[in-house]
C-alpha cells in the first residue's frame, strides 16, 4: 500500500512537470509549482522513511527494505535538487529583478535585465516584462538570439507570441547561426521548423553549419546535414565548412557512408 502511495506522488509530480513543460510555462517557477513539488516530495521522504524503519524493525523481505531505501533516497536527491541554496548569480539576478525600474536600461556591458532574463531562461520574469512593459522589435530579437545562444526554448516560445520570426537576425547574427555556434540543437529544431532557413548566413558569410563545425559542436553539425544544409557552401574566406573540422569525429561526418555490399548467390 505504500508503495502505492509513493508511486501515485511521483506520478503527480511528473503530470506537473509535463504539463508545465508542454505549455511552455516552465516547471518550479511559480510559487504553486514549489508548494506541489515540496508537498509531494515531504510525502515521499517521510513515507519513505516510515516504511524503511517498518520493514527494519518487522524483519521484512529484503526486497520491502529495498523499495522503502529507494523511495526515500529519490525523495530526497528531488527535495535537495528542488531547495539546493541559489547560485550567487541567480540571487543577484532575482534581487536586481526586484528594484529594477526600467527593464530595458542597459548596464556597462550593454545588455538589460530582459535580455538577461531570456539567456537564463527565466519565462515568467519574460512573460512579465512583455505584458506591463512591451519590448521593441530590436530589443526582442536581441532576447531572442539570448535564448537561442543558451537553448531556452521556452523563453523562445514567449517571444515569438509577440512577434519572434525564426529568422530574426540580432547584431548581424541569424538566430540560427547563434544556435549553431553554442550547440544549442533543441533552439535549432524549433528554429528550423519555424522556418529559419539551414543555409542561413551571419553578416560575415559564414553559414550555420560553419560556425558550428568552427566551434566544435558535432551534434548541431549532424542536425544540420540532417535538415539539409549544403557542406559545399563556402564563406568570406572561401572555405567550406569540413575545410574547419580539427579533430576526426567531425571529418567523419562530412564523410559519405557506402552502402553495405550485398551478396548475390546463384541458384
Amino acid at each position: 500500500m505504500k508503495n502505492l502511495f509513493n508511486l501515485i506522488i511521483f506520478v503527480a509530480i511528473i503530470v506537473v512537470v509535463v504539463v508545465r513543460s508542454f505549455f511552455g510555462e516552465g516547471v518550479g517557477e511559480g510559487q504553486s509549482d514549489g508548494w506541489l513539488i515540496a508537498l509531494c516530495t515531504t510525502a515521499v521522504v517521510v513515507n519513505g522513511a516510515l516504511a524503511l524503519a517498518g520493514a527494519l524493525v518487522r524483519r521484512r523481505v529484503l526486497m520491502q527494505v529495498v523499495w522503502a531505501a529507494v523511495f526515500l533516497m529519490i525523495g530526497c536527491g528531488i527535495w535537495a535538487v528542488r531547495f539546493m541554496p541559489l547560485g550567487e548569480e541567480e540571487t543577484a539576478f532575482r534581487r536586481e529583478a526586484q528594484r529594477q525600474d526600467d527593464p530595458f536600461a542597459r548596464d556597462e556591458e550593454g545588455e538589460c535585465l530582459f535580455t538577461r532574463a531570456a539567456a537564463l531562461g527565466k519565462e515568467e520574469v519574460v512573460r512579465h516584462i512583455i505584458d506591463t512593459s512591451g519590448p521593441s522589435d530590436e530589443v526582442i530579437n536581441e532576447a531572442g538570439r539570448r535564448a537561442a545562444e543558451g537553448n531556452r526554448v521556452g523563453v523562445l516560445d514567449c517571444l515569438a507570441r509577440v512577434g519572434l520570426q525564426a529568422t530574426a537576425v540580432s547584431n548581424g547574427v541569424p538566430l540560427l547561426v547563434a544556435a549553431a555556434q553554442n550547440g544549442c540543437c533543441d533552439a535549432m529544431k524549433w528554429l528550423i521548423m519555424r522556418g529559419a532557413p539551414v543555409d542561413t548566413r551571419d553578416e560575415e558569410g559564414s553559414t550555420a553549419l560553419i560556425q558550428a563545425v568552427q566551434s566544435g559542436r558535432p551534434e548541431a553539425v549532424k542536425l544540420l546535414l540532417e535538415k539539409g544544409a549544403d557542406p559545399k557552401l563556402r564563406d568570406a574566406a572561401g572555405l567550406r565548412a569540413e575545410e574547419y573540422a580539427r579533430t576526426e569525429q567531425m571529418e567523419q561526418l562530412f564523410t559519405p557512408t557506402s552502402p553495405e555490399p550485398t551478396s548475390s548467390f546463384l541458384p
